[in-house]
């Protein structure tokens, strides 16, 4: 679940912090990265909640929140919170908050921004890594679905230092290879150049002009005859790029 040795000093603390928070609020947290691997793991969302059939529902904090909620006559909450209610009740998913006969907004210049949140759509870097590792986390029993998934999401992974590198799997160059760019400008890419069931030299060279990385590393070649792709042509057909070709030999560390 974490990506990286960095991470374990993030997780213990946020381990340590569920034991004694009384709110389970992020927000008391705030040394923490936005970009967190395994807090998608641990939130609390309406997509991922299993209510009652949950295991921890006694212990969860919006339980416990919303009990001390019901016996309360004024609830006093942020307009977050009462944004992200409303909309529970919309999508009809339950609430979080008491039903209630009369609400008052106080410091509500910021009210509209608030409520677009809730009630608009938007989409983050983030957001797109996590549809990328769950989507690639799911096993598929069709081999050409599985092709699909994969050519479609690939894998993008965001290193501690913001480096980014680019697995392309079993794929052929695709046209999306270009938001990849846009959006994570991977500097390393690792790209199939065997000519069987994946791409050859000639579609490698494309991928490469689309995502446009500093660095390409060839891969699924040269292991047995049919694959007959190579990095030298690949390198010739790239030659008029800001990309290097790094043909890995056995046995033999690199660093990047």
């Amino acid at each position: 679940m974490l990506e990286g040795l960095e991470e374990i000093d993030y997780f213990d603390e946020v381990t340590h912090w569920a034991k004694t928070s009384e709110t389970g609020d992020r927000a008391e947290l705030s040394n923490l990265p936005e970009s967190l691997s395994f807090w998608r793991h641990i939130d609390a969302r309406s997509e991922t909640c299993l209510g009652q059939k949950c295991i921890d529902f006694d212990a969860c904090f919006i339980t416990r929140m919303r009990g001390r909620a019901l016996d309360a006559d004024i609830v006093v909450v942020n307009h977050h919170l009462f944004f992200a209610d409303l909309a529970l009740r919309n999508r009809m998913y339950g609430s979080v908050l008491p039903d209630y006969t009369a609400v008052i907004f106080d410091e509500a210049h910021l009210i509209e921004d608030v409520a677009s949140e809730y009630f608009g759509s938007q989409v983050s870097n983030y957001q797109i890594d996590d549809l990328i590792r769950d989507v690639g986390a799911v096993p598929y029993e069709d081999a050409g679905a599985d092709r699909e998934i994969t050519q479609t999401s690939s894998r993008v992974m965001r290193f501690a230092d913001n480096r980014v590198l680019y697995f392309a799997g079993d794929t052929n160059v695709f046209s999306d290879m270009a938001l990849i760019e846009q959006l994570y400008h991977p500097e390393l890419a690792f790209l199939p150049i065997g000519d069987l069931f994946t791409m050859s030299p000639r579609e490698a060279a494309f991928a490469c002009r689309l995502l446009r990385a500093k660095k390409v590393i060839p891969m699924h070649f040269g292991t047995f005859p049919p694959l007959t792709g190579r990095p030298d042509d690949l390198r010739e057909r790239i030659a008029g790029l800001e990309t290097a070709v790094w043909a890995l030999e056995p046995g033999k560390p690199v660093e990047w």
